[in-house]
């Protein structure tokens, strides 16, 4: 491996939404929240985004094991290029220490036999 760190393939299905995210629920999963002036969305985990009006999803979540350095160069892109090959749409989360990946949930394990040929070791997770 060419110092590109694993990708954890979450066990939870996640989803995006307008609105702001649903409270935390003290996990390890994903809750994010964006706001752009007046635009407001989130990804959380789909069942916690049950009733939303214009969520899309589900989708599986691949992240990067951090923390990365913030002046780490070319790991978003090195991960996106095969994905984009073997067109597999993406939606990326960033946070203070890493980066998510979220694939459509019924394109999670193509996505995971693209990652895995193009050199990238990728592990399941346990749960949420």
């Amino acid at each position: 491996m060419d110092g590109r760190p694993p990708l954890t393939l979450r066990a939870e299905a996640y989803g995006v939404a307008p609105g702001p995210a649903p409270p935390h629920d003290g996990t390890n999963r994903l809750f994010v929240t964006v706001r752009r002036g007046p635009h407001v969305s989130c990804v959380a985990p789909w069942p916690a985004l049950a009733g939303r009006t214009g969520r899309h999803g589900p989708y599986a979540c691949l992240s990067l094991e951090g923390p990365l350095p913030l002046s780490a160069v070319g790991i978003l892109a090195a991960l996106l290029v095969p994905l984009s090959d073997a067109k597999i749409p993406v939606f990326v989360v960033s946070d203070l220490e890493t980066d998510h990946v979220l694939v459509p949930a019924d394109r999670a394990r193509a996505a995971e036999h693209v990652l895995v040929a193009a050199g990238w070791i990728v592990h399941a997770a346990a749960g949420g």
